[in-house]
């Protein structure tokens, strides 16, 4: 005996969240090698940095001790974004092949499973991907019409693109670059990390923090054969004369497949928050009866948000800037 509508709606919600479930991957490893993972509760996520009062001032006997002052750092925001699909199911398969629907349910389970990887891996990607853009990106705006404006819209929090030659600090007229043009070598990985770790690792105020490169993001296998050549030689990879490869097991690389740009790379520290992927909300599944058409509609959607917390634990090279 055929189900009724709504006992039909009711098995293919069940079977659906089974399937898509059994499928999804949460976070993958990729995803976890260049991102800092955050449980979101509310449609945007806001977040001051303070720069600190200093270093504590020497008291000499019998006197008060220093005032020193707080200052704010850049205010950074991720909003969370909706992602979703919906199919319709029409009164007549509903009506003379429900065994047929269920299997169409099963198969589209599978695939929506990896359509949520593939949305949210490929939107994260782009961060990438467009993070050296000169004229910003719609990935970096976190505006939501009617609730919050952002100030800097194409670009992260410091009016900069993610990747960029001119990274002002919030109390120094100093500026600061993450963005360098050269191919991977060990020569030039050794620049890149120097980079980071000694002339990018200040705060606002241009104190000394620790920022410690440990992972390098490439696009595909051919550029992690060379990453890896150069990591793991125990003599300098190319070199003639023997050198101790002084780079080798300090660092690990991993392929990010949604980058674009194949002879990119970026540098990446795990020590410092750079970017914060926001899980807002896991896959959910609606199945609903459509009065209109009398069949089925079924949809799922996903909510998630990215946010900059800090630029200076990311270093790219050879990344499009348009």
């Amino acid at each position: 005996m055929p189900l009724s509508r709504q006992d039909l709606a009711i098995l293919m919600q069940q079977e659906l969240y089974q399937v898509v479930y059994e499928e999804y991957t949460e976070i993958p490893e990729a995803l976890q090698m260049y991102t800092t993972t955050e449980q979101s509760n509310a449609a945007f996520e806001k977040s001051t940095s303070m720069v600190g009062m200093g270093q504590l001032q020497e008291k000499p006997e019998g006197d008060e001790l220093a005032v020193g002052k707080i200052s704010e750092g850049y205010t950074t925001l991720g909003k969370n974004r909706t992602f979703g699909l919906q199919i319709p199911f029409t009164k007549e398969s509903v009506e003379d092949d429900q065994k047929a629907i269920i299997n169409q349910v099963l198969k589209a389970g599978k695939q929506w499973a990896a359509s949520v990887r593939q949305t949210r891996d490929s939107f994260v990607g782009n961060i990438i991907n467009f993070g050296a853009f000169t004229a910003g990106h719609t990935v970096f705006n976190n505006t939501i019409s009617g609730v919050i404006d952002d100030p800097t819209g194409d670009f992260i929090y410091d009016t900069q693109t993610l990747f960029d030659g001119a990274h002002p600090l919030k109390e120094s007229a100093v500026t600061l670059s993450n963005a360098i043009s050269l191919s991977l070598t060990d020569a030039n990985l050794k620049t890149a990390i120097s980079q980071m770790q000694d002339d990018n690792a200040v705060n606002e105020r241009g104190e000394r923090v620790i920022i410690i490169p440990d992972r390098i993001m490439v696009p595909n296998s051919s550029q992690k054969f060379v990453a890896d050549t150069i990591l793991n030689s125990v003599q300098v990879a190319g070199g003639s004369n023997n050198d101790t490869n002084v780079l080798a097991g300090t660092m690990t690389s991993f392929i990010n497949p949604y980058m674009e740009d194949a002879l990119a790379w970026v540098l990446v520290s795990s020590s410092v928050p750079g970017i914060i992927f926001q899980e807002r909300q896991l896959p959910e599944i609606r199945v609903w009866l459509n009065e209109a058409t009398l069949g089925i509609n079924v949809s799922l959607n996903i909510r998630f948000g990215v946010r900059i917390n800090n630029w200076r634990p990311l270093l790219s090279s050879l990344l499009s800037t348009s």
